[in-house]
């Protein structure tokens, strides 16, 4: 299951691949992933940075984050969360589709702590 999210945000790439890098941070943004069970998969390759995560309901899961150069110097970031699920357990694949939507609305949240963070210098 996978679910995707992008905003943009008014700071260069590298500043908003920076604040990623700083999983510690990660508890002063997002409200869906604890920072201290953050590892670094592929960290940096290009402009894709992939963790290895768990959330607050002991999920292994994993996160991309997509980095873009917009014209005036802000960054589009996207932000994917997946979940592997067994194939063996239908009825995680029902409930996974039912709460999409409850992920997609604490990631919108999330990266809007994150937008705010980066545009006000925190």
């Amino acid at each position: 299951m996978v679910t995707s999210r992008t905003i943009s945000i008014n700071a260069p790439k590298g500043k908003v691949k920076e604040k990623i890098l700083a999983t510690e941070n990660w508890k002063d943004w997002t409200q869906f992933i604890k920072a201290n069970d953050v590892e670094r998969q592929n960290w940096n390759y290009m402009d894709t940075m992939i963790f290895s995560v768990e959330n607050n309901h002991h999920t292994d899961l994993i996160t991309q984050f997509v980095f873009y150069t917009e014209q005036n110097n802000s960054t589009l970031l996207n932000w994917a969360v997946i979940e592997k699920l067994p194939w063996y357990k239908p009825w995680k694949k029902f409930s996974a589709m039912v709460l999409g939507k409850q992920v997609a609305a604490v990631m919108d949240t999330s990266l809007a702590n994150f937008k705010a963070q980066i545009e006000t210098g925190k």
